[in-house]
């Protein structure tokens, strides 16, 4: 039998992971009122403590007024209690709403904390009442949880209360009513009573409450008036505390409020460290008559006040402050300098790259290194014909600058003059530089084009500056490089032959292969005949090639070695790409003494890799050996799913039940639901409980009452109970609540 090994494996694996959602989702999303009911009747029965809440659980999904005397009976209950809630709070209906409120004097600690919140989601108003003497309970939880309600129910009424409350709470208890307050606040405002929100704001600013909760509740006003918030923000602004000045500019880019004229008339007063935030607020609201301000910190500032102040002339300016940042290109702050750069290379505008090249023209050196820097970030095309006279400056920062911006911004257009430079700096100290930039530029050109120009420079020159013209065809590559470089090496020139075979050692693509192999046949000099084939044999080791193209390669290869290191190489890609080619080459280098031993080696590693396929295609993926229990089960869920025959799917469940896993139980709990699987999953189940239950007795416990839950075979039930027996007589310890 055929398994493929990779279309069946990620289909299997993706229906794997989806299908105890497909199967949740069609419990879930269809409910019908027997299912209802069927919940229901488990919640009065005798069930285990698991049982009910799964019932709670599939009541809080589609449940109904039918399930609240049932769910409010549990209300109460240690185990149960959190799981009725939560079905309560779900439950359409008035009556959810009063079995949540009337228990609420029944109950205490977590319980009541957990009913409380579900009152708050529900918005039970009618719940106040009850809720308002909590207050004052001596559970500081408790009391918490009741004022967080209030909140969240959200009335004048209960805006008025925890108005009062804030008053008079204690110094303890008085932050959670401010931040129940704002909840509120909150709330009010989703009612249209945003004037009545406000005020609550404000009495919560105006309480003895921390400090965090203070600046929220200006933060909050301020949200809440929306466009009305300016004399709100300035008053934030001015308010002395460093929180509500942080808020205020917060508040000001946040929600668009234009306060840039009230910053500007604040910022002389302000310390530098606030003035470099209200720089970055006067940036995100983006206000240009905000623009003498900042010019002037970025001229006069501390030093970090300069800095925000020259971003922000990025997001505020234009060409018209270019010269503000030229000058602070020149800053002995390296801080200030780059800080500059950067806003001239951000800023916006054609007139920009102008500016940027009149900097170019520059007496100061600096500012000129700056705006070669800043039109390579920019990428101006205008500007590089300017970059080759630089590249010949006699300062060589502006020169060193100039040649590598060229690697950045040269066209094809610019290739004759890069060309230019490069033969004039065959023998100076920038020579190295150059030919680097001459190589990353001809590498981002139209490779045919720029091969041609190559070549068409190369003639006349002679052999050392030729090689200099060579050297950046292999980045170019393409049909002409090649064959520019391949005439280099048959010119019978001992210089352009020892850089072209060189070169061609490098080459990045297959079709040099031809090339290779006739150069290694027809060269006269040893040494580079030796090159090219070891060029020839990389070719196959490196490149994409098909395995017959590979195996033609290392037959000419073998033919044409002499010395046992090409040899080497050829048996180390016939190592590397196992082919049935490949092993009788390989076998073919027996009869040389010299290299039999690396051979036989060659072979054994290739036979290994041509029977691995093999055996893939004769054993199950789950059948394998030297697997990690949970990749087994990965695998036995695969042929369960999508099994090549039914014999599959039967040696699938047989592999679970021989090799038990907690990972593989919960696969069968979730096949439980599927008639199909039924007996299959329960048999698998029942037989593999009790091992699972040493790493994990919950999990074998509940896995044990779903097939008792699920399952009609009385025979499967019969040992499902037996097994579960003998489990919890094992178990020494009171069983958890269910999780």
């Amino acid at each position: 039998m055929h398994y493929p090994k990779y279309s069946k494996y990620a289909l299997a694996s993706l229906a794997a992971l989806l299908l105890p959602v497909i199967l949740f989702a069609q419990q879930t999303t269809q409910p019908s009122q027997d299912e209802t009911v069927q919940a229901i009747s488990v919640l009065t029965s005798a069930a285990d403590v698991f049982d009910k809440a799964m019932a709670c659980r599939q009541l809080s999904l589609h449940g109904d007024p039918r399930a609240v005397p049932a769910l409010s009976t549990l209300l109460s209950d240690r185990k149960l209690g959190n799981y009725a809630r939560t079905a309560l709070e779900t439950t359409p209906g008035q009556e959810a709403s009063t079995a949540l409120r009337e228990a609420i004097p029944e109950l205490q600690g977590d319980l009541l904390i957990g009913v409380l919140g579900s009152i708050g989601v529900r918005r039970d108003v009618a719940a106040i009442d009850a809720i308002v003497p909590l207050l004052g309970q001596d559970n500081q939880a408790v009391a918490e949880a009741a004022a967080r309600t209030l909140g969240h129910l959200g009335t004048p009424s209960t805006a008025d209360l925890l108005h009062k409350r804030l008053s008079e709470a204690t110094p303890k208890f008085r932050p959670a009513v401010g931040n129940a307050c704002l909840i509120c606040a909150q709330r009010l405002a989703e009612q249209g009573e945003r004037e009545q929100a406000v005020a609550l704001c404000d009495a919560v600013q105006d309480s003895d409450v921390p400090e965090h909760i203070r600046a929220a509740a200006a933060y909050n006003a301020i949200q809440l008036l929306g466009n009305d918030a300016l004399p709100r923000l300035i008053e934030a602004l001015n308010s002395g505390r460093e929180s509500h000045f942080r808020i205020a500019l917060k508040a000001a880019r946040d929600l668009g409020v234009d306060a840039s004229a009230e910053i500007v008339a604040q910022f002389a007063k302000r310390p530098p460290e606030q003035q470099a935030l209200l720089l970055v607020a006067l940036g995100d609201i983006g206000n240009q008559t905000a623009l003498p301000t900042v010019v002037e910190a970025a001229k006069n500032g501390k030093p970090n006040v300069r800095i925000q102040a020259v971003r922000t002339l990025a997001k505020l300016g234009d060409a018209a402050v270019v010269p503000v940042l030229v000058k602070a290109v020149t800053d002995p702050d390296s801080s200030v300098a780059d800080a500059a750069r950067a806003a001239i290379a951000a800023l916006q505008g054609s007139q920009v790259n102008a500016a940027v090249i009149a900097m170019l023209n520059s007496a100061e050196a600096n500012i000129v290194v700056s705006a070669i820097d800043i039109t390579s970030q920019r990428n101006i095309p205008s500007a590089t014909p300017t970059l080759p006279r630089l590249a010949r400056d006699e300062v060589m920062t502006t020169r060193r600058a100039a040649i590598g911006a060229l690697a950045q911004t040269a066209t094809l257009d610019h290739l004759p003059e890069l060309i230019d430079l490069t033969l004039e700096t065959l023998r100076l100290e920038d020579a190295s530089m150059v030919q680097k930039t001459l190589v990353a530029a001809c590498g981002r050109m139209p490779p045919e084009e720029c091969a041609q120009t190559l070549a068409n420079a190369m003639t006349d020159l002679p052999p050392e500056a030729k090689v200099a013209l060579l050297e950046p065809l292999v980045a170019v590559g393409g049909t002409r490089a090649l064959q520019t470089v391949v005439t280099a090496a048959k010119s019978n020139n001992e210089v352009m032959e020892d850089a072209a075979t060189r070169i061609l050692g490098k080459w990045l693509t297959a079709d040099a292969a031809p090339e290779l192999l006739d150069l290694t046949q027809t060269l006269s000099h040893g040494k580079y005949k030796t090159r090219t084939l070891r060029a020839y044999i990389r070719i196959a080791r490196q490149l994409n090639m098909t395995n017959d193209e590979r195996m033609e390669v290392c037959r000419n290869a073998i033919a044409l070695a002499k010395r046992d290191a090409e040899k080497e190489l050829v048996l180390e890609v016939l190592q590397r790409y196992p082919t049935p080619t490949g092993l009788l080459l390989a076998q073919s280098m027996l009869q040389d003494k010299r290299v039999k031993e690396i051979a036989q080696s060659t072979i054994a590693s290739i036979s290994s890799g041509l029977e691995a396929p093999d055996a893939d295609t004769t054993v199950p993926p789950f059948a394998r050996e030297n697997m990690t229990l949970r990749d087994r089960v990965v695998e036995c869920r695969n042929a369960v799913i999508f099994p090549q025959s039914e014999e599959e799917r039967r040696h699938a469940f047989e592999t679970l039940r021989q090799y038990p896993a907690p990972e593989g139980l919960a696969f069968a709990v979730t096949l439980l639901s599927h008639k199909m699987y039924e007996q299959q999953a329960s048999t698998t189940i029942v037989s593999i409980a009790s091992k699972v239950a040493m790493k994990d007795r919950q999990k074998a416990q509940r896995a044990l009452q779903q097939v008792l839950h699920m399952t009609t075979n009385v025979k499967l039930r019969q040992a499902a109970e037996q097994q579960l027996a003998l489990i919890q007589a094992s178990d020494t310890q009171p069983r958890a609540a269910a999780d």
